[in-house]
């Protein structure tokens, strides 16, 4: 189903027509960030203002960038001279251009989707030549527990092992102070609650040493994908070995943790967020990144921490 959707985004991007309503009459914040191979590089990092109160994703995009479209109008072909790599051409090469709002790959056109104040559209150019699906990344983090993708809001559960109670509930009270009008609780991970975590119109953030959650069968089933599910990291005991997009090993860790985040259905923006690693002090730093720093993982797909730093997953 995974591989549907990425099918669907890439060859039903008509635009319906061009959007005109009302002047915007209040201040806008939309932030748009444009990179290539899945977050490695970036290309563009600003805040953009609406116009008018109803925009989308392609005309926002057209108003700030140099954007050259195909299939009528509705498929974005180039962004600032980058082009598609398979639109048009005799020698194909599966490489274009994805959008996301609030960390969620859009199924529907960019001329469709209309944005809403405090949105984040991050714009990636990638290979999509093997199954590997990006359907959720944490780069626009915490927008989606925020505003949402498209009209789907939900509740936010947390689930720790005890080691990280202290760091939790830090990362609950700012969750809380950041959306307002959306309900966020923690609950120490257990025996009873651990189905929980594949419950569906919420978003789950899981936190625990991997060792211990991979016992949940639901996460080991994920982490069987590998980078089918959007998982670049692979661990090991005491170490941790670092993914490109085609699945290779390409750096090991002795201690690290990582931050993911995977969509639990099809068609819907319920996510499943995984703090996890094979040393508490990176997952501690890990969790403190998110409610201290999230302006560290701006824009990547998924990341490792470790005690150089933090680095955009998968790697090139």
């Amino acid at each position: 189903m995974k591989k549907l959707l990425i099918i669907i985004t890439m060859f039903s991007l008509l635009i319906t027509g061009c959007a005109v309503g009302d002047t915007a009459d209040v201040d806008t914040n939309i932030h748009m960030i444009v990179t290539k191979d899945f977050g490695n590089q970036g290309i563009y990092n600003e805040e953009v203002k609406l116009d008018y109160e109803e925009e989308s994703v392609l005309e926002l995009t057209m108003k700030n960038l140099e954007v050259e479209t195909a299939y009528g109008g509705g498929f974005v072909n180039a962004i600032n001279g980058i082009k598609s790599e398979f639109t048009g051409l005799t020698k194909k090469k599966k490489t274009d251009w994805f959008y996301y709002v609030n960390g969620i790959l859009s199924e529907i056109g960019s001329g469709d989707y209309y944005v809403k104040d405090g949105d984040n559209i991050i714009w990636d150019y990638h290979d999509w030549s093997i199954r590997t699906y990006m359907t959720s990344i944490i780069g626009a983090y915490p927008k989606l527990f925020i505003n949402g993708h498209g009209d789907q809001i939900f509740p936010v559960e947390i689930y720790y092992t005890k080691d990280y109670e202290e760091e939790v509930k830090k990362l609950e009270e700012f969750i809380n102070k950041e959306s307002v009008n959306v309900e966020v609780k923690s609950e120490l991970l257990n025996e009873n609650n651990r189905e929980n975590i594949s419950n569906d119109n919420v978003h789950t953030i899981l936190i625990g040493n991997y060792q211990y959650i991979n016992e949940i069968k639901y996460i080991e089933n994920l982490y069987d994908g590998g980078t089918t599910n959007g998982f670049f990291y692979d661990i090991k005991g005491d170490k941790i070995d670092i993914k490109n997009f085609r699945g290779d090993t390409v750096k090991s860790y002795d201690k690290g943790a990582a931050i993911s985040s995977s969509l639990k259905n099809y068609g819907s923006s319920d996510t499943l967020w995984i703090i996890t690693g094979n040393d508490n002090k990176m997952i501690s730093k890990a969790i403190n990144i998110m409610h201290q720093h999230p302006e560290k993982i701006k824009g990547m797909f998924s990341a490792i921490v470790t005690e150089k730093g933090v680095e955009n997953l998968p790697r090139k």
